[in-house]
């Protein structure tokens, strides 16, 4: 019974990360996609070879910052993309925390890390978490 219930419990959490590996991917697609769709829709007249700015926010029709691009705030060596929930709690993080750390990171409504793969000093890292930030998974480097 004890196996049943483990094997009950590992099945869950395999799913639980397929889920979250697929979302990644295709969220990866999706923000590649609009990348894309935005620089085709550039116009002709401009003869700009780069844009320069220390910070771009993703704003609704009303205003909302809805997404957020620039550096960690108090340190702009690093840089950080972040996608924001309607409640303005950060959903989606993809960024370069130190001169050896760097991440993406899929967050809950409440602003909790629901699933990470980051790359440190020890190498490749993958956890999901629960919905109380407790980490239920993690694949270990190497």
């Amino acid at each position: 019974m004890e196996n049943d219930l483990l094997s009950l419990r590992v099945a869950k959490l395999e799913r639980q990360l397929k889920f979250w590996r697929v979302a990644v991917v295709l969220l990866a697609v999706v923000i590649a996609v609009s990348v894309v769709g935005r620089l085709t829709a550039l116009p002709t007249q401009s003869e700009a070879a780069a844009v320069t700015a220390h910070e771009f926010n993703l704003v609704n029709k009303s205003g909302r910052v809805i997404g957020h691009w620039g550096a960690i705030p108090n340190d702009s060596d690093f840089p950080v993309f972040e996608l924001n929930y309607p409640n303005d709690k950060q959903a989606v993080f993809l960024g370069v925390k130190t001169a050896t750390e760097a991440g993406v990171g899929v967050l809950d409504i409440n602003g909790r890390v629901r699933a990470l793969m980051a790359e440190d000093a020890y190498g490749p890292t993958l956890s999901v978490s629960d919905s109380n930030g407790k980490i239920i998974w993690v694949a270990p480097s190497k």
